[in-house]
């Protein structure tokens, strides 16, 4: 049997993720495919679960999502 690609348009957008911590330094930067903000800040609090040590501190409240 032949395998054949499927291609589908998405409109899937991308969204720079800044994370800074409790004194306002800046942490980390992700860029994410997503269809909306919620979506992008979903994965970003994935990533930040994995690799950032948990003595980072980072402000929930100064995660900044940016449409690019």
């Amino acid at each position: 049997m032949e395998m054949k690609t499927v291609y589908t348009a998405t409109n899937k957008k991308k969204f720079r993720c800044t994370v800074y911590a409790k004194d306002g330094t800046y942490l980390a930067s992700r860029v994410y495919n997503s269809y909306n903000e919620e979506g992008a800040l979903m994965q970003l609090e994935e990533w930040l679960e994995v690799h950032l040590p948990a003595e980072a501190n980072y402000d929930p409240n100064q995660i900044k999502v940016e449409p690019i």
